[in-house]
Order: C-alpha cells, then sequence, then structure tokens
C-alpha cells in the first residue's frame, strides 16, 4: 500500500497514495482503530527498464 503523508517522505507515487493518506488521517480524527503497512524504501521508488 503506498501512503502520501509528506511529500519529503517517498511512501506514494501519485494520487492514490495520496488519497490512502488521507483516509488514514481522517479515521484517525475519528478515533478509529486503524492499522496501515507501507514500504519505504531507502532512496524512494526504484526506476524499472525493459527492453
Amino acid at each position: 500500500m503506498e501512503i502520501g503523508f509528506q511529500t519529503d517522505i517517498p511512501t506514494y507515487s501519485g494520487g492514490l497514495g495520496v488519497l490512502a493518506g488521507d483516509t488514514l488521517k481522517s479515521a484517525a480524527d475519528l478515533g478509529l482503530p486503524v492499522v496501515a503497512v507501507s514500504l519505504l524504501y531507502n532512496k524512494g521508488y526504484f526506476r524499472q527498464h525493459l527492453r
């Protein structure tokens, strides 16, 4: 799952990550017990080239 909380933490690549982050923030504001799991790569997202 990609989660966008802050732009300087590279845990998302697009709009769906920002949407997931907003959903988690809303759940926290409502006091809902929610757990999210994501990956955090040391250098951000990797690039893959296919030939």
